[in-house]
């Protein structure tokens, strides 16, 4: 949503898209994690990718708020 991490960090502070989202799969017994973007015409998706490792680094060093947690589970349960 507009008030991830992901998305405020590249739509946002980063002006690289007009949109950035992820996703996650789950299967019986893998599952695939995804990230993307909608870039803004004449930006590179070069740029993206070092947004990205960063964001996931964020996610694995970094304890999520109490608040954000929240947050998300509000998200998921209006889809």
């Amino acid at each position: 949503g507009q008030n991830s991490r992901l998305y405020k960090s590249i739509v946002y502070k980063a002006q690289l898209a007009t949109a950035a989202y992820s996703y996650h799969y789950a299967l019986a017994k893998d599952g695939m994690f995804a990230l993307g973007a909608n870039l803004i015409p004449g930006k590179s998706v070069k740029s993206l990718k070092p947004l990205f490792d960063q964001e996931i680094k964020s996610l694995r060093e970094t304890v999520v708020s109490e608040k954000e947690l929240q947050a998300a589970k509000v998200q998921v349960m209006k889809y």
